[in-house]
């Protein structure tokens, strides 16, 4: 998963957030709001994958993740960017997960 996360998933979804809604929505409103907006609906999209405790707090995470994103995005004006950030993010969440599950511990960034 991690090499997926970072080659892939990072990028497919930065080049949907940040290269198509986050620009769409930045012409129509300004850059503030349009990473505002663009970070919601981040978060709300993946709303779907998350279960159990501390729903809130993960989605607050993704907010601020994708708010991180956007302002990257702006100041860089280039996805690969953005893109790489969100892949490392993603799979260092996956390492932690991996290793909680093989040594029995829970990692701070899972206890959100």
């Amino acid at each position: 998963m991690v090499p997926l996360s970072i080659l892939l998933v990072g990028p497919g979804e930065e080049l949907l957030f940040r290269g198509i809604i986050q620009q769409l929505l930045r012409i129509r409103f300004g850059v503030p709001v349009g990473i505002t907006i663009a970070s919601v609906i981040f978060a709300v999209a993946h709303v779907g994958s998350l279960t159990g405790e501390g729903l809130v707090a993960t989605l607050a995470t993704y907010v601020v993740l994708s708010l991180i994103l956007g302002v990257s995005y702006e100041y860089s004006e280039n996805l690969v960017v953005p893109a790489t950030i969100h892949g490392l993010f993603n799979a260092i969440q996956f390492l932690a997960l991996y290793w909680s599950i093989t040594s029995g511990n829970v990692p701070i960034v899972l206890v959100f």
